[in-house]
Formats: C-alpha cells, structure tokens, sequence
C-alpha cells in the first residue's frame, strides 16, 4: 500500500511544468496518498516557513491553496 501511495506522490516527468495534473493524478490514487499531499502543502503553506517572504509567495500560495481545495473536495 506505502507504495502505491508513493508511487501516486511521485511527480512524473511530464508533470513538471503541470502541476494540476499532478494533484489530478494524486486525486485517483489511494486516501493515504490524498492525505500525504494535504499534509505536505499545508506544511508548505504555514507561515513559519516562510519567514522572509518574496514576491513570488502569492503566487506559490495561490497554487497550493488550489490544490489543497481540489484535494479536499471544496
């Protein structure tokens, strides 16, 4: 099963510049593959790791926070 999810979690060449079609893909693999990802761009969007923020943030943030809804179902 760990595999599976991996697999699922890990980005295809393809995938580099797409980054919705990777969290598509991620949306028909396995729950603990969904889970992973939500933890991780939840992790990427705390503001403790963003401590000295740059011009790019809103745009990464924008991105993660479209994911995270697609991930969650919103």
């Amino acid at each position: 099963d760990i595999v599976i999810a991996l697999r699922f979690l890990t980005k295809l060449p393809e995938e580099e510049d797409d980054y919705k079609a990777f969290i598509d893909r991620i949306l028909t693999g396995p729950i603990d593959a969904i889970l992973v990802k939500i933890a991780d761009i939840e992790d990427n969007i705390s503001p403790l790791r963003i401590p000295n923020p740059t011009l790019e943030n809103p745009k990464k943030l924008a991105k993660y926070q479209d994911a995270l809804r697609l991930l969650k179902g919103e």
